[in-house]
C-alpha cells in the first residue's frame, strides 16, 4: 500500500507527486491516456496569466510565489535528469494595452515599462496600434520536455508511476485507505489526490462534486520561422506568440466549450494562423508545422480547487487551474504537502468546494 495515490499526470499530478516524494511518503502517479489531451501537453508554457491585471486578488500573491519557484525547479530538474526544460525570461509585449496594467505594477512592485517604438524589444511589429506595455521579467517554459523530465526525476526518486492506467472509480477501503479501481487493477492508499485536470470533475460526480471542472477545448499552432525572429511573448487582443527555441513560434490560443472533444479544426488553425501574421507580419515566411488541441479543467469560480473534498477524509483535490496550471503548479503542489503533511489550510478562496463561491470570475480566455 503506498502512502499516496495522485490521479492524473499533467503538470499538477506530476509537481504534486515530486512534492509528495520528497516529504517523504511512498506516492504511485496513475496517469490515464487522456493526460496527452491536457492543457499540460498541449500550453504553450508562458509562465504568467496573460493579462496579470485581470487575475482575482486570491490567486496574484499565489502566480508571483510560484514564478519565483520556477528558475529552481527547472535548474533541480536540468541537473537530475539531463533534460533541458527551457526556462528563460523572454519578457512580455503587450500591443495596444489598457492603461489599468499600470495601478497592478505599482500595487504589485512589478517591473513595467510603457513603449512607444517596439523595434528595440521586438523588431518587425506592424505600424500602429498605439502605445505598448512590456513585462521584461516574464518567462516561459517548454512543456514537453518539463514533463518529460519530472516523469525522470519522479522515478529516479522511487516514485511509481503507471503511464495509460486511468482510473474508473475511487472508493473508502477503510476509515483510514482509499483505493483507486482501474481497468488492470485497484491501488489502496492512505491518501487520494485527484489531479486530473478536466477529467477530475467526472471522476469525483459519484462523491457529489456535480460541478466541479468542466474541460474547455484550446487550440494553437507551431510555426518555423528564421532563426531568432520572435524574441519575447507577443499578445494583442486575445492572440499571442510564444518563442519556443530560437525557430519555433507558438501561436494560440482558441477558448472552445465543447465538451471532450480534442479535435482540430480548420477554422481554428486558419484563424490562428492570420492572427500570428497581422501580430509580427515577417511569420508570413515560416512553415506551419504542427496543429493541436488540448482541454483546460475549467472551474465555475474561475479559481483552482484545493485541499480536502468536504465529507471525505483522506481525499484531496488539487484541479480547475483552467488556463492556469502551468505557472501555478509548484505552488499548488507545495500547497497539498503543507496540508497532508502539517495540516495547513490553502487559502480559503481555493478550498474544494466552497458553495459559496460563484463564478465572479469566470474562465473567458484572459489566462494562460
Amino acid at each position: 500500500m503506498r502512502d499516496c495515490v495522485v490521479v492524473g499526470g499533467g503538470i499538477v499530478g506530476l509537481c504534486t507527486a515530486q512534492a509528495l516524494a520528497r516529504a517523504g511518503l511512498g506516492v504511485l502517479v496513475l496517469e490515464g491516456a487522456a493526460s496527452d489531451r491536457s492543457t499540460s501537453r498541449a500550453g504553450s508554457g508562458i509562465l504568467s496569466p496573460l493579462r496579470p491585471w485581470d487575475v482575482p486578488p486570491a490567486m496574484q500573491e499565489w502566480v508571483r510565489h510560484s514564478q519565483a519557484l520556477y528558475p529552481m525547479l527547472a535548474a533541480a530538474l536540468e541537473r537530475e535528469t539531463g533534460i533541458r526544460v527551457g526556462w528563460r525570461q523572454t519578457g512580455l509585449l503587450y500591443l495596444g494595452e489598457a492603461e489599468r496594467a499600470v495601478p497592478w505594477a505599482r500595487a504589485q512592485d512589478v517591473a513595467l515599462e510603457r513603449l512607444c517604438a517596439t523595434d528595440a524589444v521586438q523588431p518587425g511589429l506592424a505600424a500602429g496600434g498605439g502605445p505598448c506595455l512590456w513585462l521584461p521579467e516574464t518567462a516561459v517554459i517548454d512543456t514537453p520536455p518539463l514533463l518529460r523530465a519530472l516523469r525522470r526525476s519522479l522515478r529516479q526518486a522511487g516514485v511509481a508511476l503507471r503511464r495509460g492506467e486511468a482510473v474508473t472509480g475511487l472508493r473508502r477501503g477503510d476509515a483510514r485507505t482509499w483505493i483507486a479501481d482501474t481497468a488492470d487493477g485497484s491501488y489502496r492508499c492512505g491518501h487520494a489526490v485527484v489531479a486530473a485536470g478536466a477529467w477530475s470533475g467526472e471522476l469525483l460526480r459519484p462523491l457529489g462534486l456535480t460541478a466541479l471542472t468542466r474541460p474547455v477545448r484550446g487550440q494553437l499552432i507551431a510555426l518555423r520561422a528564421a532563426a531568432g525572429l520572435l524574441r519575447c511573448v507577443l499578445l494583442r487582443g486575445e492572440h499571442y506568440l510564444v518563442p519556443r527555441g530560437r525557430r519555433i513560434v507558438l501561436a494560440g490560443s482558441t477558448v472552445e466549450d465543447v465538451g471532450y472533444d480534442w479535435r482540430t479544426t480548420q477554422v481554428a488553425g486558419k484563424r490562428l494562423q492570420e492572427a500570428a501574421y497581422a501580430l509580427l507580419p515577417p511569420l508570413r515566411n515560416a512553415r506551419r508545422l504542427a496543429h493541436w488541441a488540448g482541454l483546460r479543467p475549467a472551474s465555475a469560480s474561475g479559481l483552482p480547487a484545493i485541499g480536502q473534498v468536504p465529507g471525505h477524509d483522506r481525499l484531496f483535490v488539487n484541479t480547475g487551474h483552467y488556463r492556469n496550471g502551468i505557472v501555478l503548479a509548484p505552488v499548488s503542489a507545495r500547497s497539498i504537502v503543507e496540508l497532508i503533511v502539517h495540516g495547513r489550510e490553502p487559502p480559503a478562496a481555493f478550498r474544494c468546494p466552497d458553495p459559496d463561491r460563484r463564478s465572479s470570475h469566470p474562465p473567458d480566455g484572459r489566462s494562460v
